[in-house]
């Protein structure tokens, strides 16, 4: 049976062939003033004319804009603090983020900052009152298929305001408060994002639904769609990498992407993100993708915890990997699974341990110390640095 759930998708999603060229228009329509547009300054927005564009559109709605750069691959505290002062101090009232996660986890957290007249860091470790009266509106313009923090309700931003790891966490105040308020979704914008990039979206977006099915609640509608979706990634995913100009795949990974983070294969259960918690302590670190980080430990996190609760396990082998039951040999079929979603891996080129992500073993215990566990299935420090050992391939 599900748990009681309160749940609005929210999120506008504008998508389609030149979808974010609608930006100055529906921006304008939503109350918007002057705009604070924040990208990470990479080649690919300004070879491609799309920041060209974005400003264009702005200006010819009668929009002015602020152009606020510099967003890094593990968004930072301190930039985003700059943020806050730009916004305030230029007297903006709308943000725009142009790129995939990143940039709008940061422009998430720059409108929930601007709410707020204590100390930012506030929000990363304590439940805090929230004025939603004065969070200014956000919109996005998606240019990879990854992370759907376009539709998503959360945002991660790593701590940089004290030496040592760098680590991520989310701000507190959560729901609908971070969630954007368009998001301008046009296939056409991934289709030039680099085959590796690629399917470290795809890795990402995978681990999204399949965390969130590791769960206590068994079947119902909920898995039926998590099972549904995480097929379709799987399938598109190929297509895309086979083929990286193929628009059609790529538009069902970027409406996917969205799908598996919005919550939508989330609400009425428990879910464990434990992939996401021991993966995600080391990509600052070493400078490693985010999604990389995710291949890295899955199969070897799934390994850990299967025997725990294995009828999940095996569901997920016989519905998404279309293992052939075995009822008097469980461990076979479950662990079967589990060595299809390395393959899988694999084969879209994605690292499936620390040699081939090129991340050095010296931090391990270190790492272990910071990383998160298992919501569902509780990780605690031994049984993280099994992973982490495991996924080092000394184990």
């Amino acid at each position: 049976m599900l748990n009681d759930f309160d749940f609005c998708s929210y999120t506008r999603c504008v998508f389609g062939k030149d979808a974010e060229r609608k930006a100055g228009k529906l921006l304008l329509e939503d109350g918007a003033k002057k705009v604070l547009v924040i990208h990470d300054d990479g080649a690919f927005l300004k070879e491609s004319g799309i920041l060209t564009n974005v400003f264009q559109d702005l200006t010819d709605a009668g929009l002015e804009y602020v152009d606020f750069g510099g967003v890094r691959p593990c968004p930072l505290r301190s930039h985003c603090v700059k943020g806050i002062e730009t916004y305030r101090n230029e007297g903006c009232n709308y943000l725009l983020a142009v790129g995939g996660g990143s940039a709008i986890d940061t422009a998430k957290a720059i409108a929930a900052g601007v709410t707020y007249d204590g100390d930012f860091n506030d929000m990363f470790s304590q439940d805090i009152g929230v004025d939603v009266s004065r969070k200014p509106h956000v919109a996005v313009i998606v240019t990879i298929a990854s992370t759907g923090s376009e539709t998503g309700f959360a945002c991660i931003i790593y701590d940089d305001t004290k030496p040592g790891l760098q680590f991520g966490s989310g701000i507190r105040a959560t729901g609908n408060l971070l969630r954007p308020e368009i998001a301008f979704m046009n296939p056409a914008l991934t289709a030039t994002v680099p085959p590796y990039q690629t399917a470290c979206g795809i890795v990402d977006m995978f681990g999204h639904v399949c965390e969130r099915y590791i769960t206590v609640i068994d079947y119902g509608v909920v898995d039926y769609l998590a099972e549904g979706l995480m097929r379709s990634i799987v399938d598109f995913g190929q297509k895309v990498i086979r083929n990286p100009g193929d628009l059609e795949a790529r538009g069902e990974l970027l409406w996917a992407a969205s799908l598996a983070h919005n919550d939508t294969v989330g609400v009425g259960r428990n879910k464990d993100f434990g992939a996401h918690s021991v993966g995600g302590a080391f990509g600052p670190l070493f400078g490693t993708v985010h999604g990389a980080t995710i291949s890295v430990v899955m199969a070897s996190w799934m390994r850990h915890i299967y025997k725990q609760h294995i009828d999940r396990f095996v569901r997920y082998a016989v519905e998404v990997w279309h293992v052939e039951n075995d009822p008097a040999n469980p461990d076979r079929v479950a662990l079967e699974g589990i060595a299809r979603t390395e393959q899988f891996f694999r084969c879209i080129g994605a690292p499936t341990n620390f040699k081939e992500a090129g991340i050095p073993m010296d931090n391990i215990e270190e790492i272990a110390k910071y990383a998160g566990g298992g919501r569902v299935i509780k990780l605690g420090y031994d049984d993280v640095l099994s992973i982490l050992w495991a996924a080092a391939g000394m184990k």
